[in-house]
């Protein structure tokens, strides 16, 4: 009897993952991910999205909140908060058809966040910096990236040209942060919870959106 009893709870528990997967296109995630999700300062958006299915946690059920996201895994973040769909051709050489992250680079080029390519590489399994993370949710919603604008960050020498007016518009409207002592440092890692965090907000502002709206118009 006893048998019997666990081999149905066990077909109970296989039935309720395939609904989770049928309903959100992704399996639960266990509840040891909340546990570690919990524990994080990302903690709400973390849960949040882990409810919606937007990010997984591992094999063995962890979270790992504090590990460095590739450039892959922040297109494929991005596209699944914006629910992109449209695709664009492209051409790089570090990025093939049979790569996980392939059908994410061609909707990010099909959105125009990501340049179509021309031959060269995309290095999608390079870990994304915090300023290149910036200039890349800003080139997503357009924002305009004057080069010429200054951040309030105590280390925005540290910035890149190319990168100050994504990161100054973004901290503007609370998209990026820095930390306690004023600084940004923009060379380090963007973690799992970083880019939620940093996703979510932009998501949640409704920047860009507008723009589509009047593009829709027209």
């Amino acid at each position: 009897m006893m048998n019997r009893w666990k081999a149905a709870w066990t077909l109970l528990i296989g039935i309720g993952c395939l609904l989770a997967f049928a309903l959100t296109g992704y399996a639960a995630a266990p509840q040891s991910a909340y546990d570690e999700a919990e524990q994080s300062w990302a903690a709400p958006a973390l849960k949040e999205w882990l409810d919606l299915g937007w990010l997984q946690g591992y094999p063995d059920g962890t979270l790992k909140p504090d590990l460095p996201v590739t450039r892959a895994e922040m297109v494929s973040m991005i596209n699944r908060a914006f629910a992109l769909t449209d695709t664009a051709s492209f051409s790089y050489q570090d990025v093939r058809v049979s790569d996980w992250f392939y059908a994410d680079f061609a909707k990010a080029v099909g959105a125009g966040y990501i340049p179509e390519g021309g031959n060269g590489s995309i290095r999608p399994q390079q870990i994304i910096t915090r300023e290149e993370a910036a200039l890349m949710l800003a080139t997503f919603v357009q924002l305009e990236l004057p080069r010429e604008k200054q951040t309030s960050f105590t280390d925005n020498d540290q910035i890149k040209e190319a990168n100050q007016g994504a990161v100054a518009n973004l901290a503007e409207k609370d998209i990026v942060r820095g930390y306690p002592d004023g600084s940004f440092h923009p060379t380090e890692p963007v973690t799992r919870a970083s880019a939620v965090s940093m996703i979510d907000r932009l998501l949640k502002s409704g920047i860009g959106q507008q723009s589509e709206m009047d593009d829709s118009i027209k």
